[in-house]
Formats: structure tokens, sequence, C-alpha cells
């Protein structure tokens, strides 16, 4: 089985004559287009990425350590990435139409790539409907509608444009692998998933290879990229210690990855799995079925016309693309994950375009109604994060410098296909986005699964809705408020409940080698709470991401005025019901210890009675304790401190 020219033929550039160039622009624009920014806004990590990468410095330093100086729970070199972000900072400033247009257009230049790529195996017009394919797909939205989504289409370019190199020295057009190996470097410096390049080079070297010496050309196509891989892979583990990396987590066992890949296999090939759900679920299983008619028909035209070579190489193709995507694959309730696939899914293009042009104009008449639903979800999602951002932004200008305690800005929109206020909250107002002169924490719980204890009555809650009776007792509490058709954002005065006095005694900054000693003995860390005994004492980090609370008992002798409570109990203490799960204080700690600004946390401290959800406080301070925690306090989480010899 081959894809490309029969043996001991001249090699030429496509299978059936090379694309229009004008057809190839059109191509281009109308990809860009589908995707075109109209109110975009800037999204979670997009507050990080934009802070971080205004600095020249520490854009330049991602190319020699983690992505936007973090460390800990994330392994990841994209220093192209970070620098793109630093040239929309220049253009654009805190505006987010330079950095969305910029998505638009790269995947404008991608969809013209898959294209050019697919010419290779089919003809020209059939390698245009391919494109066109791969660019309406609704799974894309994350990957060009999010400002950080842009790591997909930026690497997807690179490897797109590093096969191509790759296809036309096999076709004996250029002499050197130079231009190939360049732009492999170029994606391996924008995502890992670059990884697959020596997996693609080896399949179509194998595919495109002549009969009996097929290995031969596998291997002489994949073995460049195969040493840069490994230096890349050994410039990883000098900088980070680890060869590989990625977010921290356990991976899924293989029957649940199993089923997770069937379940993205089925939403990239009907569009209808991908669109928000709706009220009617008739109607949506109705759609869904008419959304699989051309998957069917094309299977059937691609064994009717005897192309299981095809099939075979695209199958294998598509498979490789995703090993990077293994410990996501199980999770199927995120819908948005769907990004991950951009790259993947030019193998399904191609095989749908493979099938004929009545097949392919049903894929893109399916496709286009959930497409258009994705594209309303995100307008309306970039809609909400606007109102929100400016409405919180404008309140702030009237005050007085400090921190803010924002109840109101929601995780996600409500069909969990876009995060807004997610990651980088206390970035909100800092350069470029306003003058810096506030740190905002987000008043909502730092996980968001029921059974997570929240601050609780008396306090201002998510939710909490007409039961709202006061704000924090120190720094400034807002309310984000839907009224009149806008976003309002309202002072909320703090309630006066009797002061419970309340200091810590520790180690200035609980880095790694503190906690470790805390841990053997060798050191002590305490919140004190003279003259404020107490049964329990709730205790409440302010985080920039969420709230962390977490009901302890009193410590102190019995009979003692004052009242006492372990760092270590603390951390040790559960922030949720048992049937919530693995919830443990030093657990969840890691992402704000990691992500926040500033790893010094304010803590809320309330006296009273009752456990978990049933505490009932009546006193608290107001005056914040904090609690300051290393940059390595991830690693020491996850065990990998070890002590300092002494």
């Amino acid at each position: 089985m081959r894809v490309g020219p029969p043996a001991g033929a001249t090699p030429c550039a496509a299978a059936g004559g090379s694309i229009d160039p004008r057809a190839l622009l059109l191509l281009g624009f109308v990809a860009a287009a589908l995707w075109f920014p109209v109110q975009s806004w800037w999204q979670s990590d997009d507050f990080i990425a934009l802070h971080y990468a205004q600095d020249l410095r520490r854009a330049l330093s991602d190319f020699a350590g983690n992505q936007y100086g973090l460390e800990g729970m994330v392994w990841f070199y994209r220093p192209l990435v970070t620098l793109s972000f630093w040239l929309d900072a220049q253009l654009g400033g805190g505006d987010p139409f330079v950095a969305h247009l910029g998505n638009a257009l790269v995947h404008g230049v991608d969809a013209v790539l898959v294209a050019v790529v697919a010419n290779r195996a089919l003809e020209p017009g059939a390698a245009l409907r391919a494109g066109l394919v791969w660019a309406l797909s609704p799974s894309h939205a994350g990957a060009v509608t999010w400002a950080v989504g842009r790591v997909d289409g930026h690497a997807t370019a690179w490897i797109l444009l590093a096969t191509l190199c790759l296809l036309r020295w096999q076709e004996g057009r250029t002499r050197t692998r130079l231009p190939a190996l360049a732009c492999a470097a170029l994606a391996l410096g924008t995502k890992e998933v670059a990884l697959v390049l020596p997996g693609i080079a080896a399949v179509l070297g194998f595919a495109r290879g002549p009969a009996g010496s097929r290995v031969r050309a596998a291997l002489a196509a994949a073995w460049p990229l195969a040493a840069l891989v490994a230096g890349y892979l050994a410039w990883r583990y000098a900088l980070f210690g680890r060869v590989l990396g990625g977010y921290e987590g356990t991976a899924p066992g293989a029957g649940a990855t199993l089923v997770g890949l069937g379940v993205w296999v089925a939403r990239l090939l009907d569009p209808f799995l991908l669109a928000p759900p709706g009220e009617h679920a008739l109607l949506r299983w109705l759609l869904i079925g008419v959304g699989a008619l051309p998957t069917v028909l094309a299977g059937r035209a691609l064994a009717r016309a005897r192309r299981g070579g095809l099939v075979v190489v695209l199958g294998v193709l598509f498979l490789g693309a995703c090993l990077p995507l293994v410990p996501f694959l199980a999770a199927t309730g995120e819908v948005r994950n769907a990004r991950y696939f951009y790259l993947p899914f030019a193998a399904l293009a191609v095989a749908v375009a493979a099938a004929g042009r009545r097949v392919t104009i049903l894929w893109l008449a399916a496709a286009a109604l959930p497409w258009l639903g994705t594209w309303f979800t995100h307008q309306r999602a970039f809609a909400a994060a606007r109102d929100h951002h400016i409405a919180l932004r404008d309140h702030a200008a009237t005050l007085d410098d400090g921190p803010l305690f924002v109840q109101g800005l929601p995780l996600q929109d409500e069909t969990r296909s876009a995060l807004l206020f997610h990651l980088g909250v206390d970035r909100l107002l800092q350069p470029p986005f306003a003058g810096g002169r506030h740190v905002v924490h987000a008043l909502r719980p730092l996980d968001p699964r029921p059974g997570v204890f929240a601050l609780g009555t008396p306090w201002l809650q998510e939710g909490s809705g007409e039961g709202t009776q006061g704000g924090l007792p120190f720094g400034r509490t807002l309310t984000l408020i839907r009224a009149k058709g806008r976003i309002t954002a309202l002072p909320v005065p703090p309630l006066q409940l009797p002061e419970l006095v309340a200091h810590y005694e520790g180690p200035a900054i609980l880095d790694g080698q503190a906690l470790l000693d805390l841990h053997a003995g060798r050191a002590a860390a305490w919140l004190r709470f003279p003259g404020g005994a107490a049964p329990r004492y709730r205790l409440t980090l302010l985080t920039a991401s969420g709230t962390l609370s977490a009901v302890v008992a009193n410590e102190a002798p019995p009979g003692a005025p004052d009242g006492a409570v372990a760092v270590a109990s603390l951390l040790t203490s559960r922030y949720a019901d048992p049937a919530v799960g693995d919830a443990f204080v030093a657990l969840a700690l890691r992402q704000p210890a990691t992500l926040d600004l500033d790893p010094a946390f304010p803590v809320l401290a309330e006296a009273g009675a009752g456990e978990g959800a049933e505490f009932r406080p009546r006193a608290a301070n107001r005056t914040p304790l904090r609690l300051a925690f290393g940059r390595d306090y991830a690693e020491w989480a996850a065990g990998r401190v070890a002590p300092r010899p002494r």
C-alpha cells in the first residue's frame, strides 16, 4: 500500500497537480475569517501570560527556564509562545484584539498548510476541501479564540512546515533536510506536542518509500529529527531535572484512556457532539444522528475506492499525534479540551476529503450549525469576561491602593466550554490591564467541587444572594452583580464581629526546607490567638484563585485562655467533607503557591464551634495574618525537596 508516487516514478509535488495559489489564499482568508475576533477579551491564563511577557527580559528568560517562570506543577518549555505575547503587549498593550487577530491569522496559515500537505496524497480540489474541513471544525475554538490557546496553532504551523520540507526532500526537490530541522526546532520551542515529528517522518518515509526499501526510507526520514529530539530532551533535563513534563497529576488507566479516545474521535467526526447542550434532548440526539451520516458515507466511499492504504496511514498518523494527549483522553467531561486535537484532526480531515466531494459537502453542512453555536458561545463568554473585568477596573480606579476581595468573578461560562477567571485573577488590575495599584483575590472556593467548605455565613460567599450579610473584616470586599443589563461593582461593608487577636510564630517563609524541618520536629510554626480560646477555629487562606477553608481544633493546653493551632495541623486538615476524596489543604495549596504573584496568603481566622460546614463563628481577626510559602512548595508537596546538608 502506497501513498504518493509509485515506485520508479519521477517524484512529483502532488498526487494530481499543484493547487492554484489563489485558491490557497482564499482558503486561508476563509479559515481566518471563520474565527475573526469580534468582541474578544482575555480569559484565565491570558492574564498570567501577558502580565509576565510584557517585560522582554522575562520573556527571553523562558529560553532557559520554565514557561512564565513557573515551577513545581508544570514543566513547559515554550519560549516562542512567551515571545509572541511580548510582541502582543508591544503592539496592543492590554487590548486583546491584537492577540486574537494573530491567532485567527495563524489558523488561516495552518489551513493552507493542511491543504498543501494533503495535496501529496489527494488531487488539488480534494486537498482544498481537506483544508476547509479542518478549518471549520468547532473543536478548534479553544485553540483560536483563547489567546493562550495559540500554543496549538503555532506548534501545528511549525510541525506542518517541517513535514512539508521533509516531503520536498523525499521528492528530490531539495537536497538538504536543514529546513525541516529548523522548523522542527521552532516547533519544539513552541509546544511539547512536536515530539511526534520523528514518528510522522517515519510513517511518511515508509508510506512513500520504494518497494523493498520502505524501512530504510523511514529511517532515513526520521533519524535527523530523532537526533534533534534527543538533544531537546537532554536540554529539558538540564533545565528541569526531568526528560518529559506537563501538568502534575495521575495518569489514567489504559481502559479509561481507550474509551476516552473513542469518545473524542466520535466528537471530532460528528461536530454535533461538540455543540453546547440545549434544552431539547430529543432534538440534540436527532442532530447527532444526522451529524454521524457523513462519517458513515465517508467510510463507505473510501472502501469502494479501495483507499485502504491511505486510511491506514492517516489512522497511524492520527494515533501518533494523539500520544502527547494520553493524560487528557479520559477527561471526556472537559469539552474545552477538544483544542488539544488541533493537530491530530488534520488526519481525519484528509480522510473526509478523500471520500469525495459530496461527502465533504455533507460534512461541512453538518458542521456549520455546531460551529455557529460554538462561535456564539465563545462570543458570550468574551462579553461576560469583558463586562466583569471593566466593571472591576473602573470601580477600583476610584479606590485607594490595597487588596480587593471580589465576589462574582465566574470561573467559566455556563456551558463549561470557555474558562473566564480561572487563573491569574491577581493580575486583573496589574499592567498592562490597569495601573497595578490593587491585587485581586477571588471570593469563591479554590476547589469548585460540591462538598468543599465555603467561607460560610456570615461572610460574603459565592451564590449567597440575598443571604449575604457582610464583607471581610480587612481589605475591601466587592461584589460584581448584573443590574439593568450591565455588570456593576458594589462595595460591601465589613461585618462587625468581635475581634480575634491573631498572630503567626514561625519561619518567615515556609519554603521546602522549612516545611521539612516542621515535619521532622526541628522547627515549629504556630497560629496563636491571645485571649481568644475557642473549641475550634476556621482558618481561610485567601488566594488569588479562591478561598481555602479548614476547621481545626484548638491545640492549646486545656483551660488556657489563649488559643493555638499548629501550621502543620492546618496543612494536614481537610477542606471538604470525606466524600470529596483526597481533599487536604497541603495538596490544594500547590496551585496558588505556584501561580499567585505573591505566595504570601492573607488568612481569615474565626473562633467558634462546630465541625466542617456546621462551624459557627463568634469572633474574627480584623488584621490579616499572612502565611508566606516558598516557590518550591509544589515540589515539597510532591516529595521532591531534599533537605539541605547541615
